[in-house]
């Protein structure tokens, strides 16, 4: 009699090669290390104009010392301009703080906190350098409850506070794909990773 050839599949798992990751690995590798090149760059360059800016700063004060010790009134441009380079410090001082603040670390925070249903539409700063926004939609007030008690638990935010909610009736906006309107939220959040130094400050 004769006997088909038969073929039977064991395994209960797919094979995965390491291997064909590894072109992937060395990909991201090579991004990071781009990023933090240019990180470092930007640092130093901002770094180099806030010496030089307060360079201009001690020596307009150091005209208006002599001519007030001379009696002569300091002119009026000297101060604007002191005051218009110490906002230009301030400034730089802040972008500064923004760059070199983890935001890789709070971003996957966000994300791991973020219910399914939840989708933030909008992340932004505000004033503070600690102080955060986030706008998104929600189908239920229960979700947006769960998002708020799950960044209480967290060690990366603070503070978290429901400013808004809406119902995407109340915006003008269509009812989504399920008849029910989604809701539209806005929290705003503190970072418990203190930035460098506060907006304001200047280093001495």
């Amino acid at each position: 009699m004769d006997m088909s050839r038969i073929n039977l599949n064991l395994a209960t798992t797919e094979y995965y090669d390491r291997k064909s990751a590894y072109p992937a690995m060395a990909a991201a590798l090579l991004v990071l290390l781009l990023l933090s090149i240019f990180n470092v760059h930007l640092y130093t360059r901002n770094r180099a104009e806030i010496r030089e800016y307060e360079q201009k700063i001690s020596h307009l004060e150091s005209q208006a010392a002599r001519g007030q010790a001379k009696r002569e009134p300091a002119p009026e441009v000297s101060k604007t301009e002191i005051d218009s380079i110490k906002e230009r410090v301030v400034f730089v001082n802040r972008l500064i703080a923004m760059d070199s603040f983890p935001w890789d670390r709070f971003l996957d925070e966000l994300e791991s906190r973020t219910p399914s249903d939840i989708l933030i539409l909008r992340f932004t700063t505000t004033k503070d350098s600690d102080r955060f926004r986030i706008e998104g939609n929600a189908g239920s007030m229960k979700e947006v409850t769960e998002f708020l008690k799950g960044m209480e638990r967290s060690t990366v935010f603070r503070n978290s506070n429901l400013l808004s909610v809406s119902t995407l009736k109340e915006t003008g906006r269509k009812e989504n794909s399920g008849g029910v309107p989604a809701i539209r939220f806005e929290i705003e959040t503190r970072s418990a990773i203190e930035p460098p130094f506060r907006q304001g400050s200047i280093p001495e």
